[in-house]
């Protein structure tokens, strides 16, 4: 059985029914982002509420841009998000693999605490958090929200890295080459992992006190 004849099965019409609800269901919300930031502000709150403008609008751009600093806000995300992808790796591939290939007293412990420290929510440590970044001269600045993102980061990061290079037999790495070249490629393929830097900004407000915080990381307010 050939794949289009695969796809005109009632088996494949339900899979394909299912796959194109879900990605109306996940895209709706986009949608209706996009619609509205192309209506104008009375067509916005009408009720019944529609999905297309009917006059297309180009203020609200022109307003986010001119009246807030979003540029800013959004350079600020990429820099906090990149820098936390770095760092966590640098400091997750070699720990990771060493959990992995070498055996010492404690290893299996050490795995099991690592993932321990990862059940604890990140608002329970956010007070003891914030007095370190201020007795280091941290709070307000994009390297403490660096670290503060890292140490939040770092337990998930190191638990599936860890299982990533179990899943890898040693046969594979000396074909490879070099220790380097699998830390690389694994590594390339982990960033993946590492969307809490972007997506959860729950330090945010506690480390960057007096500025002005929304529910995303793209707007962080400026930092020195």
């Amino acid at each position: 059985m050939n794949r289009s004849s695969g796809l005109l099965s009632p088996r494949g019409q339900v899979l394909m029914f299912a796959a194109l609800a879900l990605l109306a269901f996940t895209a709706f919300p986009f949608a209706w982002m996009a619609s509205t930031a192309l209506k104008p502000s009375h067509e916005i709150f009408v009720t019944p509420p529609t999905l297309w403008p009917t006059h297309v609008t180009l203020d609200n751009l022109s307003r986010l841009f001119a009246e807030t600093r979003f540029l800013t806000y959004f350079r600020n995300s990429l820099t906090v998000s990149f820098a936390t992808v770095g760092l966590t790796l640098l400091v997750s591939v070699p720990a990771a693999y060493g959990l992995t290939r070498f055996r010492f007293h404690g290893r299996e412990t050490v795995a099991g605490l690592i993932l321990f420290t990862y059940m604890f929510a990140p608002i329970m440590i956010i007070i003891p958090f914030y007095v370190a970044m201020r007795f280091l001269g941290l709070a307000n600045t994009h390297l403490g929200l660096i670290l503060a993102y890292t140490a939040f980061c770092l337990p998930f990061s190191l638990w599936l890295l860890r299982t990533f290079f179990q899943s890898i037999p040693l046969e594979t790495k000396r074909r490879l080459g070099s220790t380097a070249a699998v830390c690389r490629r694994l590594s390339m393929s982990s960033c993946r992992s590492h969307c809490p830097a972007w997506s959860r900004p729950a330090p945010s407000p506690s480390f960057l006190p007096g500025t002005t915080t929304s529910s995303r990381a793209c707007c962080l307010a400026p930092m020195r």
